[in-house]
């Protein structure tokens, strides 16, 4: 079995040291104290366009302004984690229940 290629690319958060820029003696939140990342660490990571081209309008307008809010957050990053468990996943699938037709599309796209 050939091995995944994986890119190691130094962390621009933590210009490579691991450590948190905000909290002292805790590792970086990016590459989780390694001073770089992996780019096969992200296969998850896609464009919210992708995101976007899920949400059912009818279900998007019935929402409050709050959720609505949430929803804007999240397509406002450009490029979220869809991963099972990460915070994009998890806002989107708090926000349209488990009925719902984007819940649905989003399992569908993204798994």
């Amino acid at each position: 079995m050939a091995e995944e290629l994986k890119i190691h690319i130094v962390c621009s958060y933590c210009k490579g040291t691991g450590k948190s820029l905000m909290t002292v003696g805790e590792d970086c939140y990016i590459c989780g104290g390694t001073g770089h990342f992996e780019w096969g660490r992200f296969n998850t990571l896609v464009p919210t366009c992708k995101v976007a081209s899920c949400i059912n309008s009818t279900e998007y307008l019935a929402l409050s302004d709050p959720a609505k809010d949430g929803v804007k957050i999240v397509l406002s990053c450009g490029f979220v984690d869809m991963g099972d468990g990460q915070w994009a996943r998890t806002t989107l699938f708090t926000i349209f229940g488990e009925a719902s037709v984007t819940r649905v599309a989003l399992i569908a796209m993204f798994g």
